[in-house]
């Protein structure tokens, strides 16, 4: 799945809270960003950090972040909810054996709180793998 496809699911998430009255702050991160640079930008947020949009949005926002790889087992307890993207193979073909490895070593699908299809897009899909 492309950067793209990633960002537009987070950008809809973000508005649709905002359409019922929560604030939503939106941040997209690097492929492969290291563990201590998001962890740094997870505290300023949690802390009001120094950006003016941070800092005078009420306690209960939310920061919804997309990027390659940020369900990595080592940043796992860093978030309170997450959502793995389902969008077949990656766009670039440079990428595939990393997310081959990605997928084996770090199993984001299994260990997210919802997974969604978004090979459309305009139209994505809540997955369900429970057994019941």
């Amino acid at each position: 799945m492309d950067a793209a496809a990633r960002m537009h699911f987070a950008d809809a998430l973000a508005a649709a809270l905002r359409a019922v009255g929560r604030h939503a702050t939106r941040l997209s991160a690097a492929p492969f960003t290291d563990d201590d640079a998001v962890r740094t930008i997870l505290r300023m947020f949690r802390h009001n950090g120094p950006e003016s949009e941070l800092a005078a949005a009420p306690e209960d926002r939310m920061l919804i972040v997309d990027g390659w790889s940020l369900l990595r087992s080592s940043l796992r307890s860093a978030w309170h909810f997450t959502v793995f993207l389902d969008g077949g193979e990656p766009a670039h073909p440079d990428t595939h054996e990393r997310h081959l490895r990605y997928m084996r070593e770090d199993i984001p699908r299994e260990s997210s709180d919802a997974v969604y299809e978004v090979s459309d897009s305009m139209h994505p899909q809540r997955l369900y793998s429970d057994s019941c």
